[in-house]
């Protein structure tokens, strides 16, 4: 069974793969003892005991040691410290932070904007209308917040400042204040910072100003959202992408601060691709389609926003002799979202020098069909919540892409608009209007996900009640 040498901030699958044996966990454990000295060091960073050696299952879980686990330690000299019989749970900013992220990135709105929404004469004109619309919207708003200051929060662990606190000081980490946050660092950690910052896709993409100025402007975001009820200001708006754009720089830079400052050196290990050799006169290796079943033990996901990074899925396979390791594409979160830790059956094509990994996997149902798309033409009814300009690539047309919440199945449907005639229809319209829409639909597993070639498009004007006016 496999061993892990566990720390609070990373493990062995981390790094360099778990062990299959206890002695080779044992050698690990002893090197990364060594390089602090010959007991069971205090971790620089988070002041607690660096590591421990967990006994875990093929699907990654945790497992209690056997007696022949406690008989071969004993035969290794290990200091019984060294043994986990219980992992904690989260314990660091880091964890909580990068699950955070993780979850903020599933949201399936561009942002949040709340104008009017206690207008109830005027509110068939918004998107979120209903008390479930308009709970959903303030979650995403929170979560996003959140995940900001739980980052920021992040880097100042890894810093070491966290730990460093003393007890009386620890209500300076308690708030939710950013600028507050950021005043904690020294000076030249505050100047790393900008300087990092200067140079990020966030301040490209998002920001003009340093990161002490979007601070600010985020300042008491969190508290804005969570206490909604106070708040004074019109301004119910928030920019989802720039939020999560700004928790990824600094979840990246608390990463980098860790590596520097850590004595474990990091080795991860990535899939290598091996280019041909023009001078090998050997045939190409060949593909071919294949089937694979089994459980999927661990999914690796990219950070970043690229669409086409790639996910790996490492799959305890029923009938191979090794795990083979399906690859998607970052932004088909279907196919991987939920996986872990169950069973899939996975058709792909493998190449014959590389028989573990599965390339372009389709995901069959448990009775081996594949998931298809059916098309249709419909009629589709929702609300608007968001108009993007799809800009247009190797000479395609600019594209306009509409997000329609459809209230028959409560779900986000993508709306293309290619051609001039097609974009005139959209001239009237503005996000929160209730419409009707009519084109070709992509049905998956009998939900609509995507409409494209519109052939019209109307507001739905709501039917007042005017019982009251008549009674009158």
């Amino acid at each position: 069974m496999p061993y892990e040498v566990f720390d609070l901030f990373y493990r062995c699958s981390q790094l360099h793969g778990a062990h299959s044996s206890l002695k080779d966990a044992a050698d690990c454990f002893t090197q990364l003892t060594q390089r602090y000295g010959d007991d069971i060091p205090v971790h620089p960073i988070s002041q607690k005991y660096v590591h421990w050696i967990v006994a875990i299952d093929r699907n990654g879980n945790q497992r209690n040691f056997s007696n022949l686990d406690l008989e071969k330690a004993a035969e290794l000299s290990l200091d019984p410290k060294s043994f986990a019989a219980k992992v904690p749970g989260i314990t660091t900013f880091s964890q909580l932070a990068g699950m955070y992220y993780e979850a903020s990135r599933l949201i399936p709105a561009s942002g949040v904007n709340l104008k009017g929404m206690f207008d109830h004469e005027a509110k068939e004109r918004h998107f979120w209308t209903s008390d479930a619309g308009k709970g959903q919207a303030l979650v995403f708003a929170q979560q996003a917040a959140f995940t900001l200051e739980l980052s920021l929060k992040a880097y100042l662990e890894s810093l070491g400042t966290v730990a460093s606190l003393d007890t009386a000081d620890m209500w300076k980490l308690r708030t939710h204040k950013l600028v507050d946050l950021f005043k904690l660092l020294a000076d030249d950690e505050k100047q790393q910072l900008e300087e990092w910052w200067n140079h990020s896709d966030t301040k490209r993409t998002h920001f003009h100003g340093s990161f002490r100025d979007f601070l600010s402007e985020s300042n008491r975001l969190y508290e804005k959202w969570r206490y909604i009820t106070d708040l004074t200001s019109p301004d119910l708006s928030i920019d989802l992408p720039k939020l999560l754009s700004a928790s990824e720089f600094l979840l990246s830079a608390s990463r980098r601060v860790f590596e520097e400052n850590s004595p474990i050196k990091f080795n991860v290990t990535t899939t290598v691709h091996p280019s041909p050799n023009v001078d090998d006169a050997s045939p190409a290796p060949r593909d071919a389609m294949t089937l694979v079943e089994g459980r999927v033990r661990t999914i690796n996901i990219p950070d970043g926003f690229d669409p086409f990074s790639i996910v790996e899925l490492v799959i305890e396979s029923d009938h191979q002799n090794e795990d083979i390791v399906a690859q998607v594409h970052k932004r088909y979160v279907g196919n991987y979202y939920g996986l872990e830790g169950k069973r899939v059956t996975l058709a792909g094509r493998v190449r014959e020098d590389q028989p573990h990994l599965l390339l372009h996997p389709n995901h069959l149902d448990e009775s081996k069909i594949e998931i298809g798309y059916a098309f249709e033409r419909r009629t589709l009814k929702g609300s608007i919540y968001d108009f993007r300009i799809v800009h247009p690539a190797h000479g395609k047309p600019k594209k306009i892409h509409l997000s329609l919440w459809d209230e028959t199945y409560f779900t986000q449907v993508e709306c293309f608009f290619v051609t001039d005639k097609e974009r005139d229809q959209l001239r009237e319209f503005n996000p929160g209007d209730k419409i009707l829409i009519s084109g070709r639909v992509t049905l998956l597993n009998g939900q609509p996900v995507v409409l494209v070639q519109p052939t019209y498009i109307e507001r739905v004007v709501e039917e007042r009640d005017d019982r009251e006016d008549v009674a009158q």
